[in-house]
């Protein structure tokens, strides 16, 4: 299950959010409460194809393990 859940609020309507899959936090992203959902919804893709580039990258930098 992909869940999307408010962690704290930051500043004025700015809050961080964490993007969990099965319960454990994949990432997290920032995102104003002003915005529509479908801005959250971009905000969280984005945060995951940083995480999924991460990955990518230090499984290469780990020689392919």
């Amino acid at each position: 299950m992909i869940t999307i859940t408010e962690q704290f609020k930051l500043t004025g309507n700015r809050c961080e959010y964490a993007l969990c899959i099965n319960d454990e936090i994949i990432t997290t992203f920032k995102h104003s409460r002003i915005g529509s959902m479908g801005d959250c919804l971009r905000a969280a893709a984005g945060a995951y194809d940083t995480y999924e580039q991460s990955v990518i990258v230090n499984r290469y930098l780990d020689g392919g393990r």
